[in-house]
């Protein structure tokens, strides 16, 4: 018998490999095999009787790393899909899929049938064998060890004619960490408002129908999305079927991951980046086995081995973090849609702000839209004041932090014991070192961005490459001392507020602070608690927080991301607005957002005040339209890169020349272009981008780049619906 085994390297089909006498394998099992002077792991993906006549000198397996299938079937062909999609090999999609540390090992047990009792055996192996079964199962080891390595053979036939069973005992696993205090349901649904009731009733009507639809639930925010998405899982999992929730960084969302332990008990499991690596292969065995119905996760957890999947979530699906960045680099929440599809499972995308693409669908009725206009229990949304700094400006010192409408609003919180929220998308010290006497900006010398200062380490660091540099470098130009200090990132606010408001307590959540494991859920508990009264950070404090003390949100500038070279700069800057608005008021206590900005007038700016999404689309779409944009055109980006600037833009010349030939008139192929960061970790970057107006069209184009093998130093990127454009 012969393997096809799909192993993770890029380019490569799956290879057949021979499989050793008397060994069983399965389709889904991880192998060990040689391939050239390497031995690595791949994934049986068929078992085939005949060998193709052109293969010689096959080679075989060396070892079979599972006593049962790690992957179903399901998620094998879920893998080709994502192969032929996003362009990668069958052996890169199936080895996103699985942890790294997963070891599904168990015993094999033996046992004899009922059949067997009355079958005549000859004298030799098979009949000892029968006898010694009699008296009880015995293990494959306990087998070989007593009967010798010819047993394999012998035991193989038996089971063939069907005279014994051969059954896996799996080990019992662990509960996750903090799991053991729910091992029954301790949370009951709540009374749901009218248009909660609406958007449950459609969602579980679509549930009993056992068939696919798609579902996008548009709620402001604080209007109880999650309690739909439970009461949709408990629904499901009432018809016996499981059901995955996707949400963005599931280390930011403590709140939901204690409901679904509320709401689940040991029917959840939690898959996620930041346990380790021992705690994600006991989630996914538990999952794998059928003891957790219900899965909570981020991107990777749209894979769980679920074993009658009915129902998929996606809460806030627009989050980019549903896109994977490196190879395979596939779009999490576009897989959820085509498992669900091919499963006959109910999808249920939710935000409020959901992505252009998403809505679009909507529009097109290819989703069912579900409006959840108002927040739960009467609660009102925050006041949102648009602020004009050109207003705050000192001729000396150019334009404040912090305007004095936000200040006064920050003291008056502190004097009532409420808490506030500051938001800046802009980690460090200072962005910019510039020097003070010819201007110009220092910056990474391996990267084409500018070097940030950190006050707290006192130093330079390139946010893309980490490399770091003394605070003080002397100017590549002029050789002055560089001690300009230019901007403002999230270390400048936590400095200024400790000048403006000496008592007040203070914390800072940004990628600095939470280095260390558990940083992160320490910072958000004790805030969480009412042990802190203002909170500064990143985007990190838009995602998924629920702080009911929290009646003031200041956004220090709403301008970070508007003109960025990124046809979606717009759409995310109306986004992060809206969302780290509606972390304000959600306690009851009247909420107020302060929003400042240069730009008082920009349409962006004015819509995300009235936190109108329909007439932002039609405003974006109708741009979108115009410049042929997602979601009127496929898009596909291509980095071609290297330490030699000529072999980079020697690589990026041939791969635009293949695909200008095969284009046709409903392709555009711009570029080789220099990449908006031209420059990171000394290589440099040439750009291509492929719009196409369908997959089909698309894909004919990218296939003339099959063979393409960049020489020796050079790489090249495909993304597949970039996210990202820079």
């Amino acid at each position: 018998m012969f393997a096809e085994i799909a192993l993770a390297v890029p380019g490569l089909k799956p290879l057949t490999y021979r499989i050793p006498g008397g060994e069983r394998v399965a389709k889904g099992m991880r192998v060990e095999v040689p391939l050239g002077r390497r031995i690595l792991t791949g994934v049986v993906v068929d078992i085939t009787g005949h060998l193709p006549r052109e293969i010689r000198n096959l080679k075989s397996i060396i070892k079979i790393m599972d006593q049962e299938p790690a992957l179903t079937e399901e998620l094998l062909v879920l893998g080709k899909w994502m192969a032929e999609y996003y362009y990668c090999s069958w052996g890169e999609a199936l080895g996103a899929m699985l942890p790294a540390a997963y070891k599904p090992v168990g015993r094999e047990m033996i046992s004899r049938t009922e059949l067997a009792k009355q079958a005549v055996l000859p004298r030799g192996t098979a009949r000892r064998l029968m006898e010694r079964l009699s008296q009880g199962a015995l293990t494959r080891r306990e087998l070989l060890r007593n009967f010798g390595a010819g047993a394999a053979r012998v035991l193989n036939e038996l089971h063939s004619r069907g005279l014994v069973n051969v059954e896996i005992k799996l080990p019992g696993t662990r509960r996750q960490p903090g799991s053991e205090n729910h091992s029954v349901p301790t949370d009951h649904p709540p009374v749901l408002n009218p248009h909660q009731t609406t958007a449950r009733e459609c969602i579980w009507t679509a549930l009993d129908k056992d068939k696919y639809a798609a579902f996008l639930l548009h709620g402001v925010t604080g209007s109880g999305k999650t309690e739909v998405y439970l009461q949709a899982i408990a629904h499901t999992l009432e018809q016996g079927r499981d059901a995955i929730m996707l949400v963005p960084e599931i280390a930011l969302t403590t709140h939901i991951r204690a409901r679904i332990a509320a709401r689940f008990g040991d029917r959840a499991a939690v898959l996620h980046s930041g346990l380790s690596l021992k705690e994600r292969a006991e989630a996914w065995s538990r999952i794998h086995q059928g003891e957790a119905r219900v899965v909570l996760g981020a991107r990777s957890a749209v894979f769980a081995p679920v074993k009658n999947l009915g129902l998929i979530v996606v809460d806030e699906e627009y989050e980019s973090s549903y896109k994977q960045e490196d190879a395979p680099r596939y779009q999490a929440r576009d897989l959820a849609a085509v498992r669900a599809r091919a499963l006959g499972a109910v999808l249920v995308l939710g935000s409020a702000t959901p992505a252009m693409e998403s809505y679009f669908n909507a529009r097109r009725e290819r989703y069912t839209l579900l409006n959840l206009p108002e927040r739960v229990d009467n609660k009102k949304m925050p006041e949102i004041r648009i602020v004009d700094m050109l207003r705050e400006i000192s001729p000396r010192k150019g334009p404040p932090l912090f305007s004095r409408q936000l200040l006064d609003e920050l003291e008056k919180r502190l004097a009532t014991g409420e808490q506030s929220i500051l938001f800046l998308n802009r980690r460090g010290y200072a962005p910019l070192v510039m020097c003070p006497e010819c201007r110009r900006v220092i910056t990474c010398p391996d990267c084409s961005v500018s070097l940030v200062y950190h006050r707290v380490d006192d130093n330079l660091r390139c946010h893309l490459c980490g490399r770091t540099s003394p605070p003080r470098p002397a100017c590549p130009q002029c050789g002055a001392a560089c001690l300009r200090l230019s901007g403002a990132g999230t270390q400048r606010v936590e400095e200024e507020l400790r000048t403006y408001f000496p008592s007040a307590r203070i914390l800072r959540l940004d990628q600095d602070t939470i280095k260390k494991r558990g940083e992160l859920e320490k910072t958000l508990e004790s805030f969480g608690q009412g042990r802190a009264d203002i909170l500064v950070g990143t985007q990190m404090v838009a995602k998924g927080m629920d702080f009911p003390r929290v009646t003031l949100v200041g956004i220090i500038s709403a301008d970070t991301a508007l003109h960025l070279p990124d046809f979606r700069a717009e759409e995310r800057t109306f986004q992060i607005v809206v969302q780290v608005a509606g972390r304000a008021g959600r306690g009851g206590r009247p909420g107020l957002v302060l929003v400042q900005t240069m730009n008082v007038a920009h349409p962006v700016i004015t819509l995300a005040q009235s936190q109108n999404y329909p007439d932002f689309f039609e405003r974006e779409i109708e741009q979108r339209r115009l410049l042929n944009y997602p979601p009127y055109a496929r898009l596909a980006s291509i980095i071609c890169r290297s330490r030699n600037p000529q072999a980079a833009w020697n690589l990026a010349q041939k791969v635009s020349a293949r695909l200008k030939r095969a284009a046709g008139p409903q392709d555009t192929i711009l570029g080789p272009a220099p990449s908006p960061r031209e420059r990171v970790a000394r290589e440099t970057r040439f750009q291509i981008l492929i719009k196409s107006t369908s997959h089909v069209s698309r894909s004919r184009v990218l296939g003339a780049l099959k063979g393409l093998v960049p020489p020796s130093g050079s790489k090249m990127a495909l993304d597949v619906d970039p996210q990202n454009m820079l």
